[in-house]
């Protein structure tokens, strides 16, 4: 059909950071769950733009490998695109950038986001302040972290954990 106009089934979504350290990967997903890697079908309905439809065997997260290390910069942002379907993201997303042995830092939205089909959505630069691998000198005999062991910024909880156990205990002091 000569009225059959396809552009780009999917988005891009555009995250720029600032920081210290080697990004040797980064993980994308939604946190509600929403599929947006693997197999999928596209919906043709006379009259209306082509639907992707992600199949159940798609996946909830997607990754940027990034080989060789890719060097963040403090003055400069560095940017990140992720290639989508369209997708709402209705409670947001989480981005986890990984520093290979040094550690992990997340960033996350909660507010909902839309990637639409043939558009870019560009997300606001973001820094992080405190890098994995940074320690606390208390003038004492040893180092230590500069946050609690399962949190990813100075400000969380981070996991909790049994007197002797070395996994974290979910729920062990909230009720659950």
């Amino acid at each position: 059909d000569a009225g059959l106009h396809f552009r780009n089934l999917g988005g891009i979504l555009h995250l720029r950071v600032k920081g210290k350290g080697n990004v040797t990967r980064v993980v994308l997903e939604g946190n509600a769950g929403e599929l947006i890697s693997g197999k999928s079908s596209v919906l043709l309905k006379e009259g209306t733009l082509p639907v992707t439809v992600m199949d159940e065997s798609a996946s909830a997260s997607v990754s940027i490998v990034c080989d060789p290390a890719v060097k963040l910069s403090e003055n400069a942002a560095v940017d990140f695109y992720f290639s989508l379907p369209s997708v709402e993201f209705v409670s947001g997303f989480t981005a986890t950038f990984e520093f290979g042995a040094k550690g992990t830092l997340v960033k996350q939205t909660s507010k909902a986001q839309r990637v639409e089909r043939s558009s870019i959505l560009h997300m606001p630069e973001f820094a992080f302040a405190d890098m994995p691998g940074q320690c606390v000198d208390l003038g004492l005999s040893v180092k230590w972290a500069a946050w609690n062991v399962g949190a990813s910024r100075p400000e969380q909880y981070g996991d909790y954990f049994a007197w002797g156990e070395t996994s974290p205990k979910p729920g062990l002091y909230s009720g659950e």
